[in-house]
């Protein structure tokens, strides 16, 4: 009976004593599995900030070179077409699809311009808070990025980036600003770090506005206000704004399918700029008890079992556990042994990787050193220059570095007259790699004049292009080689053109004066008043000729040579009208009709006025000459792609097809016969002029209809005056 207590005694003693050890323990997981979500917690909201800065970061980078290549393109941002023109032109190919608006502010001139993705029912109201933040933060933009205030609705959260544009002379000239939508940076970085089903994540200000939450409904308010009845939690939000990270708890109860009481909260901040957020998470205390239960009941159930089985089955249960880890030991050491070989294949293989991989870069650098072609490599994503060989400096005369730059940055290096062309050639492989060749001019350090071949070479990926490999080559002494039999081309050339212009200008000059001998003849040997007048009268016209063959000649010879025009601001209407009143009188004598009609805008072109008024009054008077009595010649100006078209059209002789492509040519003429005065050279004096203007001339013509001249001249303005509709000079 004695025996038969103390086994009950010592029964009922393990038994107490296992039921205590396995409180101890269940308070022990506790408290562990509350540290333990609180570090996954603090890791987690870590990770989120760092992301949420990189990521910021990547934008704000986006947002200086959007602006630095604006600034490099050398644009006169008073000139407001023109500069905004130029803002559209980089932000489509260098803005980033969540900046959802851009605009600038300078001293007389607010612009805003959208993304071609951003919907139009949103553009009014981004643009109104985009020139908000422009106007209220334009004079804290000094010389760094500024981040204005970050705004939250339930639907959308925005934040506005303004860097400052400045000069050469490093002048202030203005802020660009852009709209940044931050929703899908929260959607993808905040969202999926909620904690458990009931758990909460959200972002707050440092003035505590909610920025993001899983409660949408709270977005944009206060937590101040929200927790205003809790001074646990508010003593909590006062740590956010003064502590950058940190672990805590509180004890919060929400309405969620029943009381869920929250606790356990981890928190970090993520640096945007001069703009700070807090990037929160909370875990429901429901979460942990969850956790535990079900080890609880196991523990219990376990507890009894040994007990019951610890002295009758002791040495069964023994043998059986030993059989079975001995199992799970094979078993381990099986799959152990496999892993290393796994492992071990690995890590040959990577090994090999890498020796071919230093093998292949080694070579790469071993070519690109030793070539003497400067090597360009140009990461397109990036739009970043991210390897130059040392040849570079020999070819440019230059240390400057260029690399991790835009492409761009060789844009300064290059001659002024160039500029523009190896500009469009970078943007054009920026945005639709493809294979260029081009040559263009450099001035070295040492102020030297170098010819260069450039060529641009995709490097495809799969089907994506992400590198492009430019290389330039040094080809002065070719060129010069080239310029060398040129010139004796050209020699040959002017000697043949030379022959051409004795033997014409002899036919030009010998009718004037056989015509003048012929009436100084005559004038001697008559004394009738009458004939020697007429005599006299042959003389002065033959003469005048002589004089208008003579400046047409010297007019020719000056245009030639490049003597260098005026840079007047010429408005078209006023010179067709004042061309109209001077040969007004000579259309009415040689009794043609004639009409004039000018475009509803006004245009302004740049050039010599002197030089154009003669060129076109020249082609005026070919038309009159040729033009019938009884027919008509037109004179019309239009707009086309920024160029003023004069178009001056006549229902005259016409030209044979044959003839049309001679007409410009020096001393041709039409009439073979040479029945019609003239000596053909007033359509390639009026050529050479237009030509000199960077603008074209053509011509139309069929015989017995008449022939028509196009000129296209260059716009610089569109003035803001227009003429009525059908309005004309006539």
């Amino acid at each position: 009976m004695r025996r038969t207590s103390l086994y009950i005694a010592f029964f009922i003693t393990i038994i107490l004593v296992f039921i205590l050890l396995v409180r101890t323990l269940d308070m022990g997981a506790v408290r562990d599995l509350e540290n333990q979500i609180s570090q996954q917690q603090a890791i987690q909201v870590e990770l989120a900030a760092n992301t949420l800065e990189e990521q910021f970061e990547w934008y704000s980078q986006n947002m200086m070179q959007v602006a630095d290549d604006i600034m490099l393109a050398d644009v006169d941002i008073d000139d407001q077409i023109t500069f905004e023109r130029q803002l559209e032109e980089t932000i489509k190919y260098k803005s980033n699809h969540d900046m959802i608006m851009w605009g600038y502010i300078g001293q007389d001139q607010v612009i805003t311009v959208p993304n071609p993705i951003t919907p139009n029912n949103q553009l009014e109201t981004y643009e109104t808070q985009l020139i908000s933040w422009l106007e209220t933060h334009n004079a804290q933009v000094t010389d760094s990025l500024w981040v204005a205030p970050i705004f939250a609705t339930p639907d959308e959260q925005f934040a506005g980036l303004l860097y400052p544009i400045v000069n050469a002379d490093g002048e202030k000239q203005g802020t660009l600003g852009a709209i940044l939508t931050l929703t899908p940076l929260f959607e993808q970085f905040i969202a999926p770090i909620r904690s458990g089903r009931y758990g909460a994540a959200w972002l707050q200000d440092f003035n505590g506005h909610v920025i993001f939450d899983h409660e949408s409904q709270i977005i944009g308010d206060s937590v101040y206000d929200l927790h205003a009845n809790y001074p646990e939690m508010l003593a909590l939000d006062q740590r956010f704004t003064v502590e950058t990270t940190g672990i805590g708890d509180y004890y919060f109860t929400v309405k969620r399918d029943g009381d869920v009481e929250r606790k356990l909260v981890a928190w970090n901040t993520a640096h945007l700029g001069n703009e700070s957020l807090t990037v929160a998470l909370s875990a429901p205390d429901t979460e942990i008890t969850a956790l535990l239960v079900h080890s609880r009941q196991i523990s219990l159930i376990l507890g009894v079992v040994f007990t019951v089985l610890l002295v009758a089955s002791g040495v069964v249960l023994y043998d059986v556990q030993q059989s079975e880890l001995r199992r799970v030991v094979a078993d381990r050491t099986t799959e152990l042994e496999q892993e290393q070989k796994r492992l071990t294949e690995e890590i040959a293989e990577r090994e090999r990787a890498e020796t071919a991989l230093r093998t292949s870069e080694m070579n790469f650098r071993q070519l690109a050193e030793n070539i003497r072609e400067v090597f360009f490599l140009i990461d397109t994503s990036q739009n970043q220059i991210v390897y130059v060989s040392p040849s570079y400096e020999e070819i440019w005369q230059s240390d400057i570095n260029i690399v991790d730059k835009t492409p761009f940055a060789i844009i300064p290096t290059i001659f002024t007259e160039d500029r523009a062309l190896m500009r469009s050639q970078i943007t054009q492989f920026l945005s639709e790699p493809e294979i260029i060749s081009t040559e263009f001019r450099i001035v070295r350090g040492d102020g030297e004049i170098r010819w260069i071949r450039w060529r641009a070479f995709p490097v495809v990926e799969g089907n994506t292009i992400d590198r492009v490999i430019c290389t330039a080559e040094d080809i002065t002494a070719q060129k010069q080689a080239h310029n060398t039999q040129v010139s004796i081309e050209i020699e040959r050339e002017k000697t043949r053109l030379l022959a051409n212009f004795v033997q014409a200008a002899f036919h030009e000059f010998r009718t004037p004066l056989s015509i003048i001998n012929t009436s100084v003849y005559l004038l001697d040997n008559v004394s009738d008043a009458v004939k020697r007048k007429e005599y006299l009268q042959f003389i002065r016209e033959e003469s005048d000729n002589i004089m208008h063959l003579v400046e047409q000649l010297v007019t020719m010879a000056r245009l030639d040579v490049i003597e260098p025009f005026r840079n007047d601001r010429i408005h078209v209407d006023t010179m067709i009208s004042d061309l109209q009143i001077t040969l007004d009188p000579l259309i009415k004598e040689a009794d043609i009709q004639s009409t004039w009609e000018l475009a509803t805008e006004s245009y302004y072109i740049e050039g010599d006025q002197e030089q154009l008024h003669r060129a076109i009054k020249n082609i005026l008077n070919n038309a009159i000459k040729y033009t019938n009595p009884g027919d008509s010649i037109y004179v019309r100006t239009r707009m086309d792609d920024q160029h003023v078209v004069i178009e001056i059209a006549d229902t005259g002789e016409g030209i044979e097809a044959d003839q049309i492509d001679h007409i410009f040519e020096r001393f041709y003429r039409v009439d073979k016969a040479h029945s019609t005065r003239g000596f053909g050279l007033g359509l390639p004096i009026a050529h050479r002029i237009i030509e000199r203007h960077h603008g074209a001339i053509t011509a139309q013509s069929e015989v017995g209809l008449g022939s028509t001249f196009r000129i296209l001249l260059p716009i610089v303005d569109v003035a803001t005056i227009t003429l009525p509709d059908n309005q004309s000079l006539a």
